[in-house]
């Protein structure tokens, strides 16, 4: 109704942040072969995620 009315988009909050922080670190995984800057890896930690779980994540971008 919004969009039809005004013309624009309104931004639409993501629907997890967890989830988002997970599908950042796994793309940006594999189109770096699995080597992050120590800025994603603390992002992807602070999301909740454990460092096995990011080391794994990066072994198995690294291993295509």
């Amino acid at each position: 109704f919004f969009e039809r009315w005004f013309g624009f988009k309104l931004p639409r909050p993501l629907a997890n942040e967890r989830l988002e922080a997970l599908r950042r670190f796994a793309v940006l995984a594999r189109v770096s072969g699995g080597r992050l800057p120590a800025e994603e890896v603390k992002h992807f930690l602070t999301a909740g995620f454990s460092l096995l779980q990011a080391r794994a994540l990066q072994r198995r971008a690294s291993a295509r």
